[in-house]
This record gives C-alpha cells, sequence and structure tokens, in this order.
C-alpha cells in the first residue's frame, strides 16, 4: 500500500469515525441525531430572535455545522474510494472545519470527551495541530501526485 493509498484511508476512517462520534454521543444523551439538533435550533431561535442579529448568527452556525456533518460522509467516502475529488473536496471541508472548529483527527475531541478533559488552550491547540497535519500531508500527497503526471 503506497503513501497516498495510507493516507487516503486515514482520513476517511477519521471523518467516518467522526460522523459515527456526533451520532453516537447525540444517542448517549437521549438525543435523535440531526432531528433534536434541528427542534433546540428552533426554539432558540423563537427565544433569541428581537430585532437583532443574534438569531441570524445563529442559523448561519447551525447551517455550517449541519452541512459539516453531511461533509463528514461525503469526504469520507471519496477518501475510502481513493476518488481523486478527495483532496480538493477536504480543501475545500477545511473552511467548514474552522468555522465549526471540528478536528480532522477525530481521535482528539474524542479523548477529551470520554475524559472529561476540557481546557481551552489544549482544545485548541490541538485542533490546530490536526488542521496542519491534514493540511500538510494532503498537499504533499497532492504535489507528489502533479510530480508523478508531469515525470516523463
Amino acid at each position: 500500500m503506497n503513501f497516498k493509498n495510507k493516507q487516503f484511508l486515514f482520513w476517511g476512517i477519521m471523518d467516518a469515525l467522526a460522523f459515527l462520534s456526533y451520532c453516537f454521543f447525540s444517542l448517549t444523551r437521549h438525543r435523535i441525531p440531526f432531528i433534536s439538533d434541528i427542534r433546540e435550533v428552533i426554539a432558540t431561535i423563537d427565544i433569541v430572535i428581537g430585532g437583532d442579529s443574534a438569531g441570524t448568527l445563529l442559523i448561519g452556525y447551525f447551517i455550517c455545522e449541519l452541512l459539516m456533518l453531511v461533509s463528514l460522509l461525503v469526504s469520507a467516502y471519496l477518501f475510502l474510494r481513493k476518488k481523486t475529488a478527495a483532496i480538493t473536496f477536504a480543501f475545500v471541508q477545511e473552511i467548514l472545519r474552522f468555522i465549526t472548529m471540528k478536528c480532522s483527527i477525530a481521535i482528539f475531541p474524542i479523548v477529551l470527551t470520554v475524559t472529561g478533559f476540557s481546557v481551552l488552550a489544549i482544545n485548541v491547540g490541538l485542533f490546530l495541530l490536526s488542521e496542519m497535519i491534514k493540511i500538510g500531508s494532503l498537499m504533499y500527497c497532492r504535489k507528489k501526485q502533479s510530480a508523478e503526471h508531469t515525470a516523463p
């Protein structure tokens, strides 16, 4: 198995794990994934809306969260099926990751949640580390791919 295949397998598993952990932790709190979130956002918007922009920001953030969760499934599929679009999709997905603070290395937030460890500096540091690793590894993979295609 070459480096690209290992990398695609790793990132595919991480995205699948992130989606599954969202579902698992929702269910452990007696919540239905997606449905409970939608209901909660609607209830919060009804409380918050008072002519200010807080409701609009909340809706925008919720849409980003929802898109991020759906994109995890798409990304996992693209990486696990070794599709060339996976790298481009992952780079675009990074925008949502930074808005929603979703780590690419799904093990980090799972361990923090299970242990109950919550220090903002550590959480942000692990998030930034995971994104640097992902972006760096995908840039390396893309550079290596383009070098292979241009080599005689």
